[in-house]
């Protein structure tokens, strides 16, 4: 997932003709993004962009896509269009090949062994609300896209079809713009949200740390896995993968 954040402020009393402008060109950029990308940018984000302050999240899900749409012409149309601007883009750098063929073996592994069963396994991006030790996301918002979770409680999808629980198990594939997040601040985020279960993949060592955490939301136990080992989920029995088997393409 690429994000990048648009921030500028255009005046209230800036001239009709150029909150038209700008709205034209949010709503283009919008418009990519849902036709490229799958990303949602609601048209109540588009008109507040006019209206000062104002910041922009757009989430898309390639760079190339990102430069095509923010090329330099198109950018000296929204900057003209704009007054006093401060353009902060933040970009978390595209999952590699070796990454993703990881991901989709243990994808691969965790639907053979759920189907049929009430649990299910999904794949990034499904945006996951988690909100630690509060007892609402409103308190504590945290919204994460971890490369393959299994859960349980499918009846937590909501009306608009946006899940809303908690995973049971989650798998995140290290890189190296992610590895901090996902080794410590993901680690306790999983813990202190309710997830049972969390591996740490990683590419460099071809390794896994597998941690299972406690009904006290506190870590009951931790595995370190190398090449010739067998993961076995301490959550789902029989659940288990050979490490050779995850690695054997890269």
């Amino acid at each position: 997932m690429v994000s990048i954040t648009l921030m500028s402020r255009i005046p209230i009393s800036a001239p009709l003709d150029v909150m038209n402008r700008s709205l034209a060109i949010i709503e283009f950029i919008a418009a990519m993004a849902s036709a490229c990308c799958r990303s949602s940018l609601g048209l109540g984000t588009v008109i507040a962009y006019v209206l000062p302050p104002a910041v922009v999240n757009v989430n898309l899900k390639t760079l190339f896509v990102v430069r095509a749409m923010l090329s330099p012409p198109l950018y000296r149309i929204f900057r003209s269009a704009i007054d006093r601007p401060a353009q902060s883009f933040s970009y978390i750098a595209l999952p590699t090949f070796t990454h993703q063929v990881v991901v989709n073996e243990i994808s691969w592994h965790f639907n053979n062994y759920f189907k049929g069963k009430p649990c299910r396994s999904l794949t990034a991006p499904l945006d996951i609300r988690l909100f630690g030790y509060a007892t609402k996301f409103e308190e504590d918002p945290n919204v994460v896209q971890p490369d393959v979770i299994v859960i349980c409680d499918e009846n937590k999808v909501n009306e608009k079809n946006k899940y809303e629980g908690i995973p049971s198990l989650v798998v995140e594939v290290l890189s190296p713009s992610t590895k901090g997040k996902d080794l410590a601040a993901k680690l306790n985020l999983y813990m202190k949200s309710g997830v049972l279960e969390y591996w740490v993949v990683n590419l460099e060592n071809e390794s896994i740390l597998q941690y299972s955490f406690s009904k006290e939301r506190d870590i009951d136990n931790l595995m370190s896995l190398q090449q010739g080992d067998t993961i076995q989920s301490t959550v789902f029995s029989g659940l288990e993968i050979l490490l050779s088997d995850i690695f054997s393409e890269i």
